[in-house]
């Protein structure tokens, strides 16, 4: 039987606060729950920006530096931290000099019952698979150790030029969305780079090829969250 390919419903560059490139739209925030908010920050940037900013209750921060280096002593990797009142954490010093940074909009106990407030997973502490990095949820029988399980799942993952993959969500995962970091890749025959990919609301792979040199790209797929949005 042949199976379905998610077809990109809408591509945005996100718009820019001094250095770093917000991606999610206001508008997409309702189509993209449990996933709130992301930012980017990138490498050849000079700026710098906090780990954590103050939070909705209820919601989780990661901010992830994929192989770069935090302005501190905290190892490459996650760092986490949520909220169940709000409060911005004033104590957290480090900063992040290039990654992203992933609010979710979900209780942690939906992630890992016994996550602390606050921490972080070093770079070789995240389970992988060939050039594919689980930083949430399970893949191909890895679970990140931050949880998520059936409910979403974030990759970070690497294509060798001309390199096809075709990703299989979990079943009931209608909410995706991809972001090219570094190179370009063709997704749904569009030429992508340095922008946000928003796939249409159903079942079915996602399949994305890159072109002429390695392509370095973030992926989330989820259960479409019930919740309400934080404020």
């Amino acid at each position: 039987m042949k199976i379905h390919v998610r077809r990109v419903e809408r591509r945005s560059p996100g718009g820019r606060k001094g250095e770093i490139i917000q991606l999610f739209r206001p508008q997409d925030r309702l189509m993209l729950l449990p996933f709130w908010a992301l930012d980017f920050l990138p490498p050849e940037s000079d700026d710098r920006y906090e780990l954590f900013q103050p939070l909705p209750a209820g919601a989780v921060t990661l901010a992830y530096q994929p192989g770069a280096h935090l302005a501190s002593t905290s190892p490459d990797g996650i760092a986490w931290r949520y909220s169940n009142d709000g409060q911005s954490d004033d104590a957290t010093a480090e900063r992040i000099t290039s990654g992203f940074r992933l609010w979710l909009a979900l209780p942690p106990t939906l992630l890992q019952s016994a996550l602390p407030a606050q921490g972080y997973l070093p770079l070789e502490a995240i389970p992988g698979i060939g050039k594919i990095k689980v930083l949430l949820g399970a893949y191909k029988g890895l679970m990140s150790p931050l949880g998520g399980g059936r409910i979403l799942t974030c990759l970070d993952v690497v294509l060798d030029a001309h390199e096809r993959w075709d990703h299989h969500p979990p079943a009931g995962h209608d909410v995706a969305w991809a972001f090219v970091y570094q190179g370009q890749t063709q997704v749904d025959n569009f030429r992508c780079s340095r922008e946000l990919i928003v796939f249409e609301r159903t079942a079915g792979k996602i399949s994305i090829r890159a072109e002429n040199a390695r392509a370095k790209l973030l992926i989330g797929t989820a259960v479409r969250s019930r919740l309400p949005a934080p404020r």
